[in-house]
């Protein structure tokens, strides 16, 4: 993933970001996250979550002065941290967490992705 571009990058992210939003689109209560076809759910939004926060670690790496213009270091270092808890301590994931992701933020997280793309764009 590193040798994406900034811009690849941000695509990438965008198009997981759309992935939760029809995957949660559904989504009344964490309950829906129980039984084989919630935890099947729970695993493909838990997995794109993961990617997203892998994919926004690299471009705090690649330009942190392109992130900290949309929004401050704190807000990235969330979704990246996300993305550790998912990678390495699975088990203690929590699915009220992720139904609060996608109920509460993950709209929030495209507008700010996207806007970093428009400033990505206009600088280049």
């Amino acid at each position: 993933m590193d040798k994406l571009s900034i811009l690849e990058l941000i695509n990438y992210v965008v198009k997981c970001i759309e992935t939760v939003e029809i995957r949660a689109r559904n989504l009344i209560s964490v309950d829906d996250f129980t039984g084989e076809s919630g935890e099947l759910l729970l695993d493909g939004i838990a997995m794109k979550l993961q990617t997203i926060g892998e994919s926004i670690k690299t471009l705090q790496k690649k330009d942190a002065e392109l992130m900290n213009k949309i929004a401050d270091n704190s807000y990235w270092s969330q979704m990246a941290k996300m993305r550790d808890i998912i990678s390495h301590h699975y088990i203690k994931i929590d699915p009220n967490i992720i139904f609060e992701i996608c109920q509460n933020y993950i709209f929030e997280l495209k507008t700010n992705v996207l806007e970093l793309k428009r400033t990505h764009l206009s600088s280049i």
